[in-house]
């Protein structure tokens, strides 16, 4: 405790520097307990295998055989369970990028089918829509004829030099007629002509186009029940895992359990005494610890309280002075 006021501050930050001090050892010792702990297990474990592997067992030990013995014997049927399935699920797998590599083979074979079709069937098309375009054409232009050399006959009141226009006109309209009545026929023979192939070319291609629906329809079927069985055999595996791992902490809590039951039977082998060795260290390590949090509940600490206090008092008034 200090003596003036003035050291209270100086006392306060040893304080605080010396509980720092002791958290980190505080700390260091946590963490070498964790570590002896693992040690202990480990000793006594072998302890424990020591035992069994020794004489034949009587009395406690006897029991603790008999469950070790039962706990191998699940651990085997896990064991064998989880080989099952993961050959199952080997297998799986396989059927699975077998039979999808089928699937998209078939699709790949019908698209490579399916492409010059559908591009034979797109230029017959755009020849018949050019023969379409070309009768609206000629159509077209044959109204526009006719309907010229109809004004020209109505026109009975032209005077002689238009009459003499119409006359030079007039042939030319009807040549122009008399061939586009000429090549009436021959076009609309050639766009029957195209009838027939696009008939079979879009039969063709819609056979094919519904048999690639189909079977994309029964890959993506078989695809959700082979993936779901993929997944249902996954999940099973490793439930099987957790479960050989739950297996194997129980073993080894048994043994830990017989390591502690044999070590006040043995007579000093070095299993046992390294079993003892680690137990002392713990003791120790305990009693270190112990001792560290008593002289850290022992400190003082008003000091720092008081300081703490002060220090807020300086900072309230120095405000309200500020204020005024």
């Amino acid at each position: 405790m200090p003596a003036a006021l003035w050291q209270y501050p100086v006392y306060s930050a040893r304080i605080i520097r010396y509980r720092r001090r002791l958290n980190r050892r505080l700390e260091a010792l946590d963490l070498a307990l964790r570590d002896a702990v693992q040690i202990r297990d480990e000793a006594l474990a072998t302890l424990g295998e020591a035992t069994l592997a020794g004489e034949t067992p009587t009395g406690r030990i006897a029991a603790f055989a008999e469950t070790l013995a039962a706990l191998d014997s699940e651990r085997g049927s896990i064991d064998r369970r989880r080989e099952a399935l993961t050959i199952e699920l080997a297998a799986a797998e396989a059927d699975r990028r077998a039979r999808l590599a089928e699937f998209d083979a078939r699709l790949e074979g019908l698209e490579a089918e399916l492409a010059p079709l559908e591009r034979a069937l797109d230029e017959h098309r755009k020849r018949r829509e050019a023969l379409d375009h070309e009768a609206e054409d000629a159509d077209d232009l044959g109204r526009s004829l006719e309907a010229r050399r109809a004004q020209i006959e109505q026109d009975v009141d032209a005077d002689p030099d238009t009459r003499a226009i119409y006359a030079e006109e007039l042939p030319g309209i009807e040549a122009r007629l008399a061939e586009l009545a000429v090549q009436q026929p021959d076009r609309a023979a050639r766009r029957d002509a195209l009838q027939g192939p696009l008939a079979r070319l879009q039969g063709q291609v819609d056979e094919l186009t519904a048999l690639r629906e189909s079977i994309t329809a029964r890959r993506g079927t078989w695809l959700e029940d082979v993936d779901g069985r993929i997944a249902e055999l996954t999940a099973q595996r490793d439930d099987e895992h957790a479960a050989l791992e739950r297996s194997d902490q129980r073993r080894r809590a048994a043994l830990v359990d017989l390591g502690r039951e044999a070590l006040h039977q043995e007579g000093g082998d070095r299993p046992g005494e390294n079993a003892r060795q680690a137990l002392e260290h713990i003791v120790e390590l305990r009693r270190q610890r112990k001792l560290l949090q008593a002289t850290d509940a022992g400190l003082d600490t008003r000091p720092l309280v008081i300081t703490v206090f002060g220090l807020l008092a300086v900072i309230v008034v120095a405000l309200a002075l500020r204020g005024c």
